[in-house]
């Protein structure tokens, strides 16, 4: 309260800081020992770990010369000392928040010494200019709380919590089905070619403006137009497949930009059919499958990945594919569809290595299929016979591919040899990159899409502008994490595996970009979760659409006008400098 980084020999009412401290320290010491004198033997947990809560919290609030990960054991006994007493669990969440702010604040400020111009510099402000303050008067409002038993609070009588209404209310709401199946009929096949053709019919119109190569255009589609001529790959950092398949377009319609975006367009309407074939499998309903289908398909950042020449939207329709195939062989355990999954994995590892975090996400749900539903059913040797068939189908299917791939490398006059450095060189590549981008955005920004990513933008000087902005439609981006969270407690209520299914992907395509290597990432680098993010949403619009119609349809109206809204900047369409700044809804958005 009197200063961070001060000398403890300031004098307070005569006495150094450092004396006060202690004196205080021996004064809860003291308290604690007389309170577990007189309750030890009534209430023996809660009162042993109340006292070790408040002797190791004690000894990080009151000395001076404390560090901040001093908190740390007293947070672990408050865990359990709430867990005892569920009344304390605002104390333990509310010291758990202080504690991770004060450890968040040794970092900006560290960060802010070596980056006096990057955005730590405003949150270090914020905490020096009253944060810590506030800080402070929250561990002494919390410390109180608990302070209050030694001065004879029972814990006894606050044991029962008063009910939240709003948790209650949740809890009573019935269970959505999730074993419901709706055979596959007409309708099916009219939606599923009916979305994407409009899809592909609405991406077609401008897709050569600007007729010039955007962002990472530079590398992908200037190497696809390399392997035409047969010269060597500029651009060597990714797998080759989604490059040849760019190299198709320009191949039939030529150089310009709209030879080398078609490919991208085509693969994002066939993302749609198997997302919706995917979607269709998972929860077996027709409005699911249309619902989420349509949702994907109005999603700003999926539009800008169909419409580019880069690896993103390749990647994704192989994932989906292998994805299809996995939910496929947990509902009917045909292992006709373990070869789906081996080829899409396949495909999406020949395009980008991104793709290994679907292939760990597919090992995971496959494994624990086997070791809940499939073990406790088949002999030891069916058991290792499969396992020995899965390795070809998640390891041997795709590496052929992964290794075919580099075929047109090779036929430059290259050798095996040095397809095995630039693998090598490519891991170096992406671990050690450390250039700077003015719309790079860590992983936690993304779900929030703080700095979504510029692809291209024109000044006319005339009044107007153009751009394409890479970002997701707010409607189905701010929705995506929460979404999950709602599956996650439904799963917690009643377990299925085609709800494990969407969470673990979404999260398994999500979560390791916190811990991956490479420093510069880009907000787009979720794109290839956002689908089972779509997924758990429309899901979670059906189940409304039973209940509170209106606020489904309101819904779905709000992500179809939003997607209408954001429109001419997802396409280079010229617009005033007024109208683009009506969609500047934060000052990262520039």
């Amino acid at each position: 309260m009197t200063g961070n980084w001060k000398p403890d020999s300031r004098l307070m009412l005569g006495l150094p800081h450092r004396i006060w401290g202690m004196i205080f320290l021996f004064a809860l010491i003291v308290g604690v020992g007389i309170y577990l004198y007189r309750n030890l033997e009534k209430s023996f947990n809660f009162s042993f770990f109340l006292a070790g809560s408040l002797l190791l919290m004690g000894f990080y609030l009151l000395p001076t010369r404390m560090h901040e990960r001093y908190m740390l054991p007293a947070i672990a006994f408050l865990a359990i000392t709430a867990a005892i007493n569920r009344n304390l669990k605002t104390v333990y969440w509310g010291f758990t928040i202080t504690s991770l702010l004060n450890v968040l604040w040794v970092f900006f400020y560290y960060l802010t010494m070596k980056e006096t111009n990057s955005w730590f510099s405003g949150i270090n402000s914020l905490v020096e200019n009253g944060g810590r303050t506030l800080i402070v008067l929250a561990n002494m409002w919390l410390f109180g709380d608990l302070m209050g038993y030694l001065a004879g609070r029972s814990p006894n009588e606050v044991e029962t919590q008063k009910p939240n209404p709003f948790f209650e209310r949740i809890k009573k709401l019935p269970l959505p089905r999730f074993d419901f199946y709706e055979p596959w009929d007409k309708w099916d096949w009219r939606i599923l070619f009916g979305i994407a053709s409009l899809f592909f019919l609405v991406g077609l119109w401008r897709l050569g403006i600007p007729n010039e190569k955007i962002f990472d255009e530079v590398y992908h589609a200037r190497t696809a137009i390399e392997y035409i001529q047969g010269i060597n790959p500029y651009e060597w950092t990714h797998p080759p497949l989604a490059k040849l398949i760019v190299a198709v377009g320009i191949m039939v319609f030529g150089a310009n930009g709209f030879g080398w975006r078609i490919t991208s367009l085509l693969f994002g309407a066939l993302s749609l059919l198997v997302f919706y074939a995917l979607s269709r499998k998972t929860f077996g309903s027709k409005r699911i499958a249309t619902i989420a289908t349509s949702l994907l398909a109005l999603d700003g950042v999926f539009f800008v990945q169909s419409r580019v020449a880069m690896t993103n939207i390749y990647v994704l329709f192989f994932i989906l594919l292998a994805a299809y195939g996995l939910i496929s062989y947990l509902k009917e355990q045909k292992e006709g569809f373990l070869l789906i999954v081996g080829v899409g994995l396949g495909g999406a590892l020949a395009s980008r290595w991104s793709a290994m975090y679907a292939w760990g996400s597919m090992m995971a749900i496959l494994g624990a299929f086997w070791l809940f539903v499939l073990r406790p059913q088949w002999s030891a040797f069916r058991s290792s016979f499969w396992m020995l068939r899965c390795l070809v189908y998640f390891l041997g299917i795709p590496l052929l591919l992964y290794a075919l791939s580099y075929i047109p490398y090779l036929q430059q006059g290259h050798v095996w040899r040095e397809v095995l450095d630039m693998q090598k060189n490519m891991w170096g590549y992406h671990a050690n990159l450390h250039a700077s981008h003015s719309y790079a955005s860590p992983w936690w920004q993304w779900p929030l899409m703080i700095r979504p990513t510029w692809y291209y933008f024109h000044d006319w000087k005339n009044g107007t502008l153009s751009g394409i902005d890479c970002i997701g439609n707010p409607a189905i981006w701010w929705l995506g994490v929460p979404a999950i969270g709602f599956l996650l407690y439904w799963l917690k209520r009643g377990f299925t595996w085609n709800s494990l299914f969407v969470v673990a992907m979404a999260l398994g395509l999500y979560l390791p970009w916190a811990v991956q290597p490479r420093p510069l990432v880009f907000m787009h680098y979720m794109f290839e979760a956002i689908p089972f993010m779509v997924l758990a949403i429309a899901f979670i619009v059906d189940w409304l659409w039973e209940r509170e119609k209106k606020i489904a349809v309101s819904y779905l109206v709000l992500v179809a006008c939003l997607f209408l809204f954001f429109y001419p900047m997802l396409t280079a369409f010229p617009m005033t400098w007024e109208f683009y700044r009506l969609h500047i809804w934060m000052p990262t958005w520039v």
